[in-house]
């Protein structure tokens, strides 16, 4: 029997071998069908006849071709075509325009009156979003109270979730490398498109979806107007800007119906007067709107919400409101109580009859009144009252916003795996100009945090203005071991095109968004902090790039994520200060120093990363100060662990007197520890001769490391990477900025050792390129070697200026450089270069038209800032703080390690931009430790 059935298999499903199978033809290649069905849609068929008039229409004129054999019109998919056609991309076009104009709606109909109503108010409801079904607003009596609903919560004080620095928050883990977005200053209110698809915060969540956060932190959610009027001009100007529209839904049964009329009708002698509490549902049906979609969230995740300055002060506002009304209906009563007793008094007066009683109700009265003062009601009547208004904006943000938690009010605490994460928020909202000292403000201050052992492994500053994305490392040192932690403002999650649309016709900036996007540095996105190898790592998604990935995510499954853009790695490894007496080092087991980039060498190394394709990086830069130098008296600057030598002579014998009576295996251990120490005290000392540090520089980062050199070349023309220098886009025979694959800097320390005659970028880039000229991978190559290891310079001064693509790709600018133009201070800094090439231009002649990568190293910090117009990094160090810092203004720690800059090869829209940290005591602890070190998670996706 099952022989049988095998062999009808086989056969076919009837079992008849002699049967042949008919080849399935796909019905819409028909000449004209496609075109027919079209015309029938336009003559209105659909209006009369349905889908089933149209599908029989089409069985009827098309029966010939039908007939023949593989052709097959199924119903259900027939429809789902003809809905297709029924909503091409040019009518979608129009739809879209219409609710970003906010067009009415049945006028948009009556325009396309071949559509039937019921799909036309779907589609037009698809395209817009809708909020879920919500209980109207009920009218409350009185200037700026929230809701009627207030008066049945509770009045006792609200106890927010543990999320303390000690007592954190926790995040449930996610996913391989963990990740929370910072959802920031979406400022519910301000312009933003009708095109619910089109909508930032949307796009936002539908990124935390698709890549599978493990929560969505939300800060300053909403911008509600709060307060009374602040002048008639700023009023108007705050209207002009205001992105809310009139939802009679909103409004109260009642007066709802006044509100569509006058809506619809705008006669000029009728105003539509809107409570807080109606602004507020408002706003949380915007909220609604964006975080669900056909009644499910778009974010399934959990969400983190921390209230902050404009919230509260929302909450203190309505309370205050509240009470007053109140206050008012209780003045109201004793003055009506007031006049009965004076009617009573005249009338017994009149009659001529006692009125000692009622003088003294009188009296009684009046001087209630002059007790019922608005400034005497109590502190404890006021807070009675915050806590009622608290409870309630808590409860509804929880049931408008699906899987949400307010954790906080003010800055509050996170933790992911044992990383804390602050989630600060400033006690101010300026906006523009002043709000862009929201690093720096942190930065300067964070000292005392350290010293109580307060400051978290990542602050997070959210701003509802804040003008970009920035970050910068502090050194967070406790028990005498170094440590640091990330600083990073998170930029605001709005749609900067179509604000700056609306304001294309505004003079007066007043205060707020608007202030804020009239500056040249504004520029929107989201970061999000991600879990890698035990560190905390950003990811810096612009607007456009978010946009980006919800097109493509469109076109997938919605259990599939799209994939991760291609990346080009760059390494910068500057300020390496071969010599100085600061310099740290890692001692491997086999008595080998390494510095900070040394030690980034020797992890791939461990992970076989030279020897296969699997090697991430394709650029490679030292900007500042190769070596030491001696540009001071370096002399002087003694290393507090430097033994005096008869200390050291002293305790080496003590060493040898233990060797002689330990056992061979401890006398081996004894003679390791003497060679450690040996070793250490010699580099402590440093190298003061400057020639000398020259030669160490060549012993210690090229000659050791031929292999990561090699393979960075090779992993370039692999990519298919190339780079257009200054000279390429001038025209010029030769230019001495241009830059390479690799690029050897010099710094001011060596210029200074040589009174200014000497620069030593160029030994290192004609050693490395004579060492590699013998490797098998580049002999005959010199010319090639010549054009992609540089040494550029501008003058005496390390710059270059160039662009970089992989082929058909997007083509980056980039400028190197020894040291930022300018610094505005220790806590942001680079925001002195920033503000100074505001003033610039195109000053090099290569940035028009293109997003470029501006990398500087000098001043020993780690940071990033975005721009519209460039990305800024700089580099961190090899060496920790030395005396300079003790003498010379007191300046914070240095940071100590290598910063990764990864862009995505089809430009900025196509994915967020990477800035990886490895600082040194980690490289240190991985090292020692011999810890695997994941590269694929680390710099991900290399071209």
């Amino acid at each position: 029997m099952a022989s049988k059935n095998s062999k009808d298999n086989k056969n076919g499903r009837n079992g008849n071998s002699n049967k042949k199978a008919v080849k399935k033809k796909n019905v819409w290649r028909i000449p004209e069908l496609r075109k027919r069905i079209e015309t029938l849609i336009l003559d209105g068929s659909l209006l009369s006849g349905g889908y089933d008039g149209i599908y029989e229409t089409i069985r009827t004129e098309f029966a010939e071709q039908l007939k023949e054999p593989g052709y097959m019109l199924d119903k259900p998919k027939f429809r789902r075509k003809v809905s297709e056609f029924l909503w091409p991309e040019r009518v979608l076009k129009q739809l879209r325009d219409a609710i970003r104009h906010q067009m009415d709606m049945e006028t948009v109909c009556s325009r396309l009156s071949y559509i039937p109503p019921g799909q036309f108010l779907y589609k037009w409801n698809q395209l817009k979003g809708k909020a879920p079904e919500s209980k109207r607003t009920e009218f409350v009596r009185g200037v700026g109270r929230l809701a009627q609903e207030i008066s049945t919560e509770s009045d006792e004080p609200f106890e927010f979730p543990k999320s303390t620095f000690d007592d954190p928050y926790p995040i449930s883990l996610v996913g391989k490398n963990p990740f929370i977005a910072f959802l920031n200053g979406v400022n519910l209110g301000v312009p933003y498109s009708r095109v619910i698809d089109e909508n930032s915060a949307r796009q936002a969540l539908i990124v935390a979806e698709r890549r599978n956060a493990a929560a969505v932190v939300l800060t300053n959610p909403l911008d509600i107007k709060f307060v009374k009027a602040s002048g008639s001009g700023l009023q108007v100007n705050r209207a002009r800007l205001a992105g809310t529209n009139i939802n009679p839904g909103v409004f109260d049964e009642e007066y709802a119906k006044e509100v569509r009329r006058i809506a619809e009708k705008r006669p000029h002698n009728a105003l539509i007067f809107q409570t807080l509490a109606e602004r507020f549902v408002d706003g949380m049906q915007g909220w609604a709107k964006i975080a669900t979609s056909q009644g499910k969230p778009v974010y399934s995740g959990s969400v983190v919400i921390v209230l902050g300055y404009k919230d509260e002060a929302m909450i203190d506002t309505a309370a205050y409101w509240e009470a007053h009304y109140f206050w008012q209906l209780e003045l109201n009563r004793l003055n009506v109580e007031k006049q009965l007793v004076m009617y009573q008094i005249a009338n017994a007066r009149k009659n001529n009859l006692d009125t000692r009683w009622l003088e003294d109700e009188l009296d009684r009265i009046t001087k209630r009144i002059a007790r019922t003062r608005m400034t005497n009601v109590t502190d404890w009547d006021f807070k009675r009252y915050y806590n009622k208004v608290l409870r309630f904006v808590i409860d509804t943000l929880h049931k408008t916003i699906p899987n949400s938690t307010v954790i906080g009010m003010g800055t509050s605490y996170i933790t992911l795996d044992g990383k804390i994460v602050e989630i600060n928020i400033p006690r101010h909202t300026r906006s523009g100009g002043a709000s862009n000292d929201l690093l720096a403000s942190f930065c300067d201050s964070y000292g005392p945090r350290a010293m109580r052992g307060k400051l978290a492994d990542a602050v997070v500053i959210c701003h509802p203005y804040a003008l970009n994305c920035k970050w910068t490392k502090r050194e967070n040192d406790q028990d005498g071991k170094r440590g640091d932690s990330d600083i990073f403002v998170a930029p605001i999650v709005v749609d900067e095109k179509h604000i700056r649309n609306v304001l294309s016709d505004h003079i007066r900036a007043v205060p707020g968004i608007a202030k804020s996007l009239f500056t040249e540095q504004f520029k929107a996105g989201m970061l999000c902090l991600e879990l890698v190898n035990g560190t905390l790592q950003p990811r810096d998604w612009s607007l456009r790039s978010m946009q980006d990935f919800v097109k493509r995510a469109k076109r997938k499954s919605k259990k599939v994520c799209p994939a991760e853009p291609l990346y080009i790695w760059m390494m910068i490894g500057t300020d390496t200060h071969i010599g100085s007496v600061s310099r740290e080092y890692v001692m491997t087991d086999n008595g080998c120093a390494l510095g900070s980039v040394e030690a980034v060498f020797e992890l791939m190394r461990r992970e076989n990363l030279f020897e296969t394709r699997r090697f991430p990086v394709h650029m490679f830069v030292v900007n500042d100060d190769p070596v030491q130098g001696h540009n001071f008296p370096t002399q002087a600057r003694l290393h507090p662990n430097r033994m005096p030598y008869m200390k050291l002579e002293r305790w080496m014998n003590e060493q040898m007197m233990d060797m002689r009576s330990a056992s061979p295996r401890r006398a081996l251990e004894i003679a390791n520890e003497m060679r450690m120490v040996s070793l250490r005290q010699i580099l402590i000392r440093g190298e003061h001769w400057t020639a000398e540090q020259v030669r160490m520089l060549i012993d210690m980062l090229i000659k050791p490391h031929l292999d990561f050199y090699d393979a960075l070349l090779r992993r370039w023309v692999a990519s298919g990477l190339s780079i257009r220098g200054i000279s390429d886009i001038s025209g010029e025979i030769y230019d001495t900025r241009d830059p390479g694959a690799i690029n050897w800097g010099s710094g001011n320390h060596i210029l200074k050792s040589t009174d200014g005659e000497m620069v030593e970028g160029f030994i290192y880039a004609e050693v490395l390129r004579a060492l590699l000229g013998g490797c098998p991978s580049w002999i005959g190559k010199d010319d090639l070697l010549e054009r992609l290891i540089q040494a550029p310079m501008y003058s005496s001064q390390a710059i270059a200026y160039g662009c970089f693509s992989t082929p058909g790709g997007y083509e980056w600018g980039l400028e190197l450089r020894d040291s930022p133009t300018k610094m505005a201070g220790w806590g942001d800094p680079l925001a002195g270069w920033v503000s100074v090439d505001l003033r610039r231009g195109n000053y090099s002649r290569i940035m028009d038209e293109r997003m470029t990568l501006k990398i500087c190293g000098d001043k020993h910090f780690g940071a990033f800032t975005r721009t519209p117009w460039a990305y800024y990094v700089m580099g961190m160090p090899s060496t920790s703080t030395d005396q300079f810092a003790e003498g010379f203004g007191g300046f914070p720690p240095n940071n100590t390690g290598v910063v990764f800059v990864g862009l995505p090869a089809e430009g900025p829209k196509s994915g967020p931009i990477l800035v990886r940290s490895l600082s040194f005591q980690w490289m240190k602890q991985i090292l020692e430790g011999g810890m695997e070190f994941d590269w694929e998670s680390f710099l991900p996706n290399p071209v």
